[in-house]
């Protein structure tokens, strides 16, 4: 906090200004004023929280400066210092909000006590303040706030925003919050906040926009759009350059990036609907990955219920006791499959299914091992910390990785010399697909000769390795051509195929469909 003392006597002036440790009463900074115009001018151009004022001063008196500072519109505590014990006085300063009348002589003692009195006033009614308007923010995004008329009085009474004309919702919230690394960072929010009120402020003019804190490293802020005709993909692209920019400054800060979701425009009584408009839409990073930006035009409100079950579960657990990674495989991809395609279901359902096909997994073993919780304890231990991902392609490797080391685990306590080889096989061809690799790359990986691991694939498999080298690279091309706007040919070279006509013939026979046709079902 800083204090302003304004005093046309020199002696008291340096008395109270210098003659004082205000560091140790909180205050960061005193100014000194010989007379009220000075004050007045200091006042205006400086955070000044508490001023200590001579009733009698040159240009402006004390009370002419605590009028002054009144129509300012600028909050002050104001203590007046007066040799004045006439009742009028004080009625006059009373009338203008002086917080304290303090007659001289007085000692240095009293006027710090007074300043103290004053800091703490400031710091309750701050934090009651703060209060308000963490409540005001919670209510309008659970939709607890319906009138508008009410949320047009509170926007302008605790954030100071005239929530007039056309406004648009942004949720805001960190990406890969489960990585290490990230909690840490969480104290550092509020310098996050300062370098966001900052860009924001460089895009529109402060009083177009207001930011709420709804949790550490998350946040949603109204702008007001100046453009009619709205254009829903302008305002996405000025949010994306926003947000571009915001995770430059904020990265190095919080170590993460964030991504943003995007309401429909609407007035003041459409807040709240904006609001869960924006989170839903945040959602969709699920699908987009991080530092996305998403419409809520852009996404697709589908009936989660009609996803229960694991479809195939008897299948899936023959393939776990006969320890068939490619097999497994295959289900897995099934099953995220059918409950991404739609890009409708929320985090916690793709949660669930993880969990759905975790279970498959730890009860095959138990019906099948006697002893297996004490053998793959290591193995299972990493279940305990389930992991929350912010692409649904992080939670199928995370399946697939919990699989593999699980399943590789069981082929060697069964002593199956061949199902492990193959598996640390399909685990080489599955880390370097986008590589030129070839059998003879796989058969060095695993000390074996080029036709022992061709028979591994074809016996135990059912598949030549380049089936399987081909299936691999088809399901990422398909992912990329899902998530990104790579061209075809971009996609090909991604994912490990030097010829475009292989590619295009291969992706067909394998997927049913064209990366055209796919991207016009998922996008229309």
């Amino acid at each position: 906090m800083n204090l302003l003392v304004a005093d046309d006597a020199a002696q008291i002036r340096r008395g109270i200004g210098e003659g004082i440790d205000w560091r140790q009463a909180g205050i960061d900074k005193v100014f000194i004023a010989a007379n009220g115009t000075k004050a007045l001018d200091i006042f205006l151009s400086n955070p000044i929280d508490i001023v200590v004022a001579d009733i009698r001063m040159p240009g402006l008196d004390g009370l002419e400066l605590s009028e002054r500072i009144r129509h300012s519109g600028k909050p002050a505590k104001i203590i007046i210092l007066t040799g004045h014990s006439e009742f009028r006085y004080a009625r006059k300063a009373l009338q203008l909000g002086v917080v304290d009348y303090e007659l001289k002589p007085t000692s240095a003692d009293r006027i710090y006590k007074l300043v103290i009195k004053a800091r703490k006033e400031i710091e309750t009614e701050l934090a009651s303040a703060e209060a308000l308007r963490a409540k005001f923010a919670n209510d309008l995004v659970s939709g607890a706030v319906a009138a508008s008329a009410t949320i047009r009085g509170d926007l302008l009474r605790l954030f100071g925003f005239d929530a007039t004309g056309v406004l648009v919702s942004v949720r805001i919230d960190a990406d890969n919050k489960s990585s290490n690394g990230i909690a840490s960072h969480e104290g550092r929010a509020a310098e996050a906040r300062i370098l966001i009120l900052q860009i924001l402020g460089e895009e529109w003019p402060e009083s177009d926009f207001v930011v709420f804190d709804l949790e550490p490293l998350v946040w949603q802020f109204v702008v007001r759009i100046r453009e009619f005709p709205v254009r829903p993909t302008r305002v996405q692209r000025t949010i994306a350059s926003v947000l571009q920019r915001i995770n430059r400054a904020i990265e190095p800060v919080i170590g993460t990036t964030l991504s943003a979701g995007v309401s429909g425009h609407g007035t003041a009584d459409a807040l709240p609907q904006q609001a869960a408009e924006s989170a839903r839409a945040l959602q969709h990073r699920l699908y987009k990955g991080p530092e996305s930006v998403t419409l809520a035009s852009e996404i697709t409100i589908g009936n989660n219920a009609e996803i229960v079950h694991v479809t195939d579960e008897k299948r899936l657990r023959g393939y776990i006791e006969e320890c068939y990674m490619a097999g497994v495989s295959l289900i897995i991809d099934q099953e995220f499959d059918a409950i991404t395609s739609p890009r409708c279901c929320t985090r916690s359902l793709i949660r669930d299914r993880c969990l759905d096909l975790i279970h498959i997994l730890v009860r095959t073993l138990q019906d099948n091992f006697s002893d297996w919780q004490q053998l793959f304890e290591v193995s299972l231990g990493r279940l305990r910390f389930f992991p929350d991902f912010d692409h649904v392609d992080r939670y199928r490797d995370w399946v697939h990785q919990t699989y593999r080391e699980i399943i590789g685990r069981w082929s060697e306590v069964k002593g199956k010399k061949h199902g492990h080889m193959l598996l640390k096989a399909m685990q080489f061809a599955e880390a370097r697909f986008a590589d030129p690799i070839s059998l003879q790359d796989v058969a060095e990986h695993i000390s074996a000769s080029p036709n022992y691991v061709g028979h591994l694939f074809c016996e135990e498999a059912g598949i030549t390795f380049r089936q399987f080298l081909n299936q691999v690279r088809v399901k990422h091309a398909q992912r990329l051509a899902e998530s990104t706007e790579l061209l075809a040919y971009e996609i090909a070279s991604s994912t490990g195929f030097s010829d475009y006509k292989y590619f295009a013939k291969v992706f067909k026979q394998i997927t049913g469909s064209t990366i055209s046709q796919i991207r016009k079902s998922q996008w229309g």
